[in-house]
């Protein structure tokens, strides 16, 4: 009995150390992950996503029934929420509101931000994509910030992926919504699904298309300043699984936007297609160090 038992768990840490090693590979394949004894000085391109040393669990972070029923519901929340930030700092602007709601907004930008901020063109426009911080207390969820230029949104995908590849003990791949609890020798459900993220970013796109039918057909800039550089390598994975999905989408730095009278063009390695779409990876504080910024925002 005792090496029975001795056996069953050597081969559940063989199992559970498999599962780290093909997820770390998956990482490594798709340049989201360099160990650090591969690591040299010669690529600062490669971003802070190859240069942190991680941990790697055998199994994604599981979450109740309960806790994925309130991630699930949060994104209408918050949508809503900033939607009447939005019309409650306009109004206030224009007098409709106490003048201290957007001076307490206001305060400690720079004149040119507020300016971009007030822009009409922006006035009904909120973020594409929004990350809350949150933190798990004895009373329920806490929510720190809104991170509305959220950094991870190509390395959860790609790591949504890796976990997936990994069968359940049904025999297929690990999809769906997560239970409540799993044993060691069975991968949780994947929340979304494999490409969960990258459908949705996908989705963002095309909402956001729609609301605009007067933009000519185009191609989908995803521009990443030298500030933010850290995540170009993940957000070059994410345009690249757009393109598989036919979505001609490409992350390039500001310098390789090219302003026309006809609209922005993308021109990056003889490449000289029509922007019809930019995704902006870069803080607004940010602007005064991105080449072109004022023809991109324009």
């Amino acid at each position: 009995m005792v090496l029975a038992r001795d056996l069953s768990g050597q081969a559940t840490h063989d199992l559970l150390q498999r599962r780290c090693l093909s997820v770390r590979e998956a990482l490594v394949r798709d340049s989201l992950y360099e160990p650090a004894h591969e690591r040299s000085g010669d690529r600062p391109d490669r971003g802070r996503a190859l240069a942190t040393s991680w941990r790697i669990t055998p199994h994604p972070f599981l979450l109740t029934r309960q806790d994925l029923a309130f991630f699930q519901s949060l994104g209408t929340h918050l949508l809503a929420f900033y939607r009447a930030l939005n019309r409650l700092y306009f109004e206030s602007v224009r007098g409709m509101q106490p003048a201290w709601v957007h001076a307490y907004l206001d305060q400690g930008k720079p004149e040119s931000l507020i300016s971009y901020a007030q822009m009409n063109r922006f006035r009904e426009e909120v973020p594409g994509v929004i990350r809350p911080d949150i933190i798990p207390t004895e009373n329920g969820h806490v929510i720190t910030e809104l991170d509305s230029v959220p950094g991870g949104i190509g390395l959860t995908a790609a790591l949504a992926r890796a976990y997936s590849e990994w069968p359940r003990t049904d025999g297929q791949p690990a999809q769906g919504n997560a239970p409540s609890s799993t044993p060691c020798h069975q991968l949780p459900e994947i929340i979304g699904g494999r490409d969960g993220n990258i459908h949705g970013f996908a989705a963002m796109l095309h909402a956001h298309l729609a609301t605009h039918p007067e933009v000519p057909a185009g191609c989908l800039a995803i521009v990443v300043s030298e500030e933010a550089r850290d995540y170009r390598a993940e957000m070059t994975w994410l345009a690249a699984r757009l393109r598989e999905g036919g979505i001609e989408a490409y992350c390039v730095e500001p310098q390789d936007v090219r302003f026309t009278e006809d609209g922005l063009l993308l021109d990056q390695a003889q490449r000289h297609d029509r922007i019809a779409a930019v995704y902006r990876f870069f803080e607004l504080f940010d602007l005064k160090n991105v080449p072109k910024a004022e023809l991109i925002m324009y």
